[in-house]
């Protein structure tokens, strides 16, 4: 046994996983075997749902009653008592400080609160996933002085989530944008929140409780909280013609997206990133972040994906993405009720 300390939990195995994989090096994310990739272009964030927690994608049938489930406005809905409570609240109070208490006392509303068995824990699982867009969503508009907006069960999560925003119908692209943002940042393996989350669940705690955990660790600077000030860069930025390319010297070349030629030197701040154990910066799905700027008349790189993307692409009979090769079989296709 070796006699040398090392602070954390570096070069320690927690455990395995089935649900995810992340190639760094290579820029691949992996859910359930499935490239992360193929499930933008060609499935929703409800179906990625199921396939996380169920392990595999869903017949017609089982995907209907699943976005059912998660459309549903008594699924979606937050108590009055809950929304009375944001109301007092100072308006300095982050949305992550919201989500973090908002789940918190969603527990107490919650008709399986003490229940953990597997049942309970889904329909759990279901409420909190489709109440939490709701919860920041009304907090934005109320620390602007605005009346929150009702869920809409005929809009997808994400659809709803822009239209609860907005007050507004969202258009396809919109829609798209942020569905695609949702599957992107579903699981990225054992990180410093699914971590949190798991030790509260290992105590018997409830699902609440464990959640709580993972988004109190998510908020950290290190974690998820770094997001904020990349935003507020950007804001601050403005255009990109005011963005400053820094040299990477790992890659030989200025960090950004590389293989964009016609982007001349300025180079896009923002990209979904991962990093494994001292991976690259190589961005898991480049082009999809010029999707909202095409929307707007902007023009399409050369280097992105030939493929366009389909607005109704990963509704109930949108196309299936196939499987691919990964740290495990190919999920079997037979229950996709072609």
């Amino acid at each position: 046994m070796s006699s040398v300390f090392k602070e954390g939990l570096e070069d320690i195995v927690v455990s395995t996983s089935e649900i995810c994989f992340i190639d760094g090096r290579e820029g691949r994310l992996l859910y359930r075997g499935y490239d992360v990739d193929d499930l933008v272009q060609h499935s929703s964030f409800e179906e990625v749902v199921y396939l996380l927690w169920n392990g595999s994608l869903p017949s017609r049938k089982d995907l209907e009653t699943h976005v059912k489930a998660l459309s549903s406005t008594a699924n979606r809905k937050l108590p009055p008592k809950l929304v009375t409570m944001l109301r007092q609240l100072p308006k300095k109070t982050t949305p992550m400080e919201v989500l973090r208490t908002g789940v918190s006392a969603l527990s107490s509303f919650d008709p399986d609160a003490a229940d953990n068995s597997r049942e309970a824990t889904t329909r759990k699982a279901i409420r909190l996933t489709a109440q939490m867009p709701t919860l920041v969503a009304a907090w934005e508009r109320l620390r602007r002085g605005k009346t929150p907006v009702a869920p809409n069960p005929k809009l997808s999560l994400a659809g709803n989530f822009v239209y609860m925003m907005t007050g507004k119908k969202p258009t396809d692209l919109a829609t798209k944008t942020f569905d695609v943002a949702l599957i992107l940042h579903a699981d990225h393996e054992f990180n410093a929140s699914t971590f949190a989350a798991r030790v509260t669940a290992a105590t018997l705690s409830d699902l609440h409780s464990a959640i709580v955990s993972g988004i109190g660790a998510l908020k950290g600077p290190l974690h998820g909280g770094a997001n904020e000030p990349v935003m507020r860069m950007v804001e601050q930025i403005k255009t990109p013609e005011r963005a400053i390319v820094r040299e990477d010297p790992r890659h030989g070349g200025a960090r950004g997206d590389r293989g964009e030629e016609d982007l001349s030197e300025r180079r896009s701040l923002l990209g979904c990133r991962l990093r494994v154990d001292g991976d690259s910066d190589r961005p898991v799905h480049a082009d999809l972040r010029h999707e909202p700027g095409r929307g707007l008349g902007g023009a399409r790189p050369r280097a992105a994906r030939s493929q366009p993307l389909d607005p109704s692409a990963g509704r109930v009979h949108g196309a299936r993405p196939a499987a691919v090769r990964s740290h495990r079989p190919p999920l079997d296709q037979s229950r996709r009720g072609r």
